[in-house]
This record gives structure tokens, C-alpha cells and sequence, in this order.
């Protein structure tokens, strides 16, 4: 039964599912695709306002 000790589920994960609603605000917000909004958002934790500053501020 050594198989499967160890092993860690690849569904789990430590980023927050993160809204389509919050993807389309920090990209028109920010200025930027739905592809680096959505970046910044997992990179903040989910968290919007904080995805916008950080991609304004660069």
C-alpha cells in the first residue's frame, strides 16, 4: 500500500478559484488582458484591489 502514500492531489490547490467578474475588472481597470489580470489576481491571492495597484504600479 505504498503507492499511494505520499501522494498529493493535483485538484488541490493554494491559489483561490478565482471570478471571471474579478478577471474583467482588474483587466479594464488596470488596463491589461484577462491574461495578466488573471495572473496578478492568483499572484494577490484573489483580491482585486490589491491585483490593480500592483499592475498599475509597474
Amino acid at each position: 500500500m505504498r503507492d499511494r502514500a505520499g501522494a498529493t492531489k493535483p485538484t488541490e490547490s493554494a491559489v483561490p478559484s478565482i471570478p471571471e467578474e474579478d478577471v474583467q475588472l482588474v483587466a479594464e481597470k488596470a488596463g491589461v488582458s484577462e491574461e495578466e489580470a488573471r495572473k496578478a489576481l492568483e499572484e494577490c491571492g484573489g483580491e482585486p484591489a490589491e491585483a490593480i495597484i500592483r499592475l498599475m504600479s509597474r
